[in-house]
Formats: C-alpha cells, structure tokens, sequence
C-alpha cells in the first residue's frame, strides 16, 4: 500500500486534447512551474521557427519573382546553374547556423540562473574549451598507457668521467695602440710658465712618419729662460722610468703602486724620450720635437703660430703593428685563463681576419653589469693591419681538466636550469647540474654529479622523471 505522506498524481484531459500533470502539495506545485516554464519555451521556438520559416519562404518567392520579372521583360535570362548552386549552397549554410543556434537553446535552457543569458558565442566557446579540455586530458592518459604497455624506452648512455676540455672563452673589446706604440708629444715642464708658441707643424693627420721625422717646430726662448727647470724636469721623469723598469724586472717594487708603473713602462720611456729633445731645444741645439718611433700621424691637434698650454696634446703618432684589445668576459670564464695563454683576435667587421696573440693580463675586477672581468690580449698586427679602434672578438684557448665530465649531448636547459638524464635501477632520474667549460663535445660539471654515473644522452625529451628505461644494444 502507498504511504499517504506520498503525493499522488493524476492526469486531467483539459478541452479533450492535451494532457495536464497535475499534484498535491508542494512537490506538485514546483513540477507545474516547470512544465509551465517548458511550454512557455516551446512556444516561443516554434513562433521564432515560424518567424524564420516565413522571411526564408520571402527571400525565396522574392529571388524567384526578380528573376521571372527580368526573364519575362527580355533583361537577362534565367539563373545559371552556377547561380542556382551558389544560391542552395548559402541557404544550407544558413539553415545549418539556424540548427546550431537551435541546439545552442537546448543547452542554455539547463543552465542555471544568469547563466541563461550568455550570448551564443560566448556559448560555443565555453563549449569547445571544455570539450579540448576533456580530449587532452584523455589524450595523456592515453599516452601514459601506451608508454606503460611499450616496456623501458631505449636510451644510450655514457658514464661520467674526467676529461681534457679544450674550451675557448670569449669576450668583446676594441683594438687599440700597444702602450709601446704609441707616442704622445704634450709639453709639461715645471717651472716654464712663459708662453710657447708653435712656430712650424710639419705633418698631417694620419700621414705615414719615419722615426726621428721632425713633426712640429717650437720657439726655444721660454726653454732657454728656463733651462735649470727642464732639467730637473728629465731628471725626474728617469728616475720614474727606472723604478717602473725595477718593477717590471720583478725588483724590489712590489707594492701596489710598483705594479702600476710597471705597466707603464712604454709611456714613461716615452716622456723621457720627449724631455731629452726639450732639453735640446732650451740649450740652442735644435727646434724640433721629432717622432720617437715609426708608424702614422693619429693626431694633430696644434696650427702654426698657437700658443700651448702646458700639458695639452698637441700631436700622437701610433705604430699599429703589434696591439692590444681588452676583452670583457664573464667571471666564471676567468678562472680558466692564464697570463700566456694563446687567444685569437678576430675584427667584427672581418670575420676572415685572425689575429694570434697572447694573453697579457687577466683581472678579476667586475666591469659592466657586475659579471665580466678582463682580459688583456696583445697580437701582431702586421701582416693584415686592422684599423685602431675595430670592434673585434677575443677566443682565448684555455685548456681545462675536467674531474668530471660528459657529452655534451646529455646536458639539457643549458641556457637556464642544466639537468642531465641520471640512469640507475633501471630508471631515469632528471638531477641539476652545475656546467663549467665546453668545448661542443664534452661538458664539464662541476657540482650534482659524481664520475662512474651513467647518463643518458639519447631520448631524454621523451621521457618523464621515473620512468624506466633500458640501455640502447651495443652502446654504453
């Protein structure tokens, strides 16, 4: 027997056709509201449908009654098949945007709420990107299962072991003068305030000079007033010169400030070279300041009657056969250089130009960014002269031994995150690394691998951390 607490239902045959649910109690009540909702919705289809049928049905009588009216009149004749296709081909596609949006209606009479109310684009999209979502999830899973069903993926391998490794760090810096090369006349005598005045500039910009080639002529009045003072001014700049040849012999001067004249050798040779001929000039001998060395005019910054001030450039000449670049390269790059090291300078604009050299210093001194140090390269510049000032590519040869070391192939994300493929117990475990030195065919780690562990160099994209794996037949 039912229990009377359930609600009973009975169908009503309202003006003898359509039949009418109808129940007691709450429970009744909402189904009615919802039948009342369906046959609202119905409705309106089917007035929308008629609405569209009618305009189709229009267009149709229309497009024919034109074409019988041009027919009939002897304007054009009747539509070509092509026309008749085109024409059939638009209302299928019409008809099928209709069915479509008819679905679509379907679908948005379930949906909850405000969510009735979203557009038919809108719709389809959300429909489509649930529908891509459900096919790539079931596509993974899908592969997961041919993987598992496949058995251990093929892989070679190789074991990590220590290596010769014939890295070329580089950098990028501009040629320029070796310090030795170079030769600037500047007058900067202490004690001479009188004016000096440039009576004659013998040379032009980048004109080719022998040494001992006059380049300008001076007034030797203030030299000759003041002789005593250009005197002590070479003996000076001797004394200079012999503590910084002291200091590049490795003598007594290992300070700090001993180790900077060394470098500066050249051009303290220079100045004395300079003062030797000003004192010439003030005891009445000459009036010429003559090249100290052979190469080319880089400078000329005086005229024929000037009057100087004491310590300005007036002219520089520069014999480009042996020079120098500093190279800035990164810090990490430093630790495999060494002063003596063979390196190769190759002009950017040049590419089949080499230059041999050798590496003259290194410093560690961050430069730019805070990563790169530099590196002094000097070459002879000889056989085909490059330009001062070339922007130019530095390689330097710095074999390294590497404890432990694998192929390059095995080391993947190089650029961002090095991993590399770690075989044991017949999986495959993806472990970072810590890369130093390459030279294309083996790499070398330097922390997150031990030597004796093999690696996997083949495959690697296609596999997932733990999954198994088997060495290729015939490799190791």
């Amino acid at each position: 027997m039912m229990n009377a607490g359930r609600h009973r239902r009975r169908i009503v045959r309202t003006n003898g056709s359509k039949p009418d649910y109808r129940a007691t109690g709450a429970l009744g009540t909402d189904q009615l509201d919802r039948d009342a909702l369906d046959r609202d919705a119905l409705a309106d289809d089917a007035l929308a449908d008629d609405a569209l049928g009618e305009d189709a049905l229009a267009d149709d009588a229309a497009f024919l009654h034109a074409h019988t009216e041009l027919f009939e009149g002897g304007a054009v004749e009747l539509p070509s098949g092509v026309t008749l296709i085109r024409y059939g081909l638009t209302e299928i596609r019409t008809g099928m945007a209709d069915l479509a949006v008819g679905r679509l209606d379907v679908v948005r009479r379930h949906l909850p709420g405000r969510a009735r109310t979203i557009t038919h684009r809108r719709l389809a999209l959300v429909i489509v990107l649930v529908l891509a979502l459900v096919l790539g999830v079931g596509a993974v899973g899908v592969l997961r299962e041919l993987a598992r069903l496949r058995g251990p993926a093929n892989v070679v391998v190789a074991t990590a072991a220590p290596a010769v490794i014939d890295s070329a760090p580089g950098g990028v810096g501009s040629i320029s003068a070796a310090p030795q090369d170079v030769a600037t006349v500047s007058l900067d005598i202490q004690g001479v305030t009188a004016p000096i005045e440039v009576t004659a500039v013998d040379v032009l910009a980048n004109q080719q000079v022998a040494a001992g080639a006059p380049l300008l002529q001076l007034n030797p009045l203030p030299f000759e007033q003041d002789i005593d003072q250009v005197q002590l001014t070479l003996d000076q700049a001797e004394q200079t010169l012999k503590s910084a040849q002291a200091a590049a012999a490795g003598g007594s001067v290992t300070s700090g400030a001993g180790g900077y004249l060394a470098v500066q050798v050249p051009t303290l040779a220079g100045q004395v070279s300079l003062d030797q001929q000003l004192l010439s000039i003030a005891r009445g001998n000459s009036t010429a300041i003559t090249s100290p060395l052979a190469g080319y005019v880089s400078q000329v910054k005086v005229a024929t009657g000037e009057i100087v001030s004491p310590g300005a450039t007036l002219v520089q000449v520069v014999n480009p056969s042996e020079v120098i670049v500093d190279a800035g390269m990164q810090l990490s790059d430093l630790q495999t250089i060494a002063v003596g090291d063979p390196a190769t300078i190759t002009p950017s604009q040049l590419p089949d130009v080499h230059l041999h050299g050798t590496v003259e210093a290194v410093s560690a001194a961050a430069t730019g960014d805070g990563l790169e140090g530099t590196v002094v390269v000097e070459a002879p510049n000889e056989t085909n002269p490059v330009p001062i000032g070339t922007q130019s590519i530095v390689n330097v040869t710095a074999p390294v031994h590497a404890a432990v070391s694998v192929p390059t192939l095995a080391v993947l994300n190089v650029e961002i995150a090095p991993v590399v493929g770690v075989i044991a117990r017949g999986r495959i475990h993806f472990e970072p690394v810590q890369i130093g030195a390459s030279d294309g065919i083996r790499t070398q780690i330097m922390a997150g691998l031990h030597a004796g562990q093999r690696v996997a160099v083949s495959n690697m994209q296609e596999l997932s951390d733990g999954d198994r794996v088997r060495p290729a037949p015939g490799r190791s």
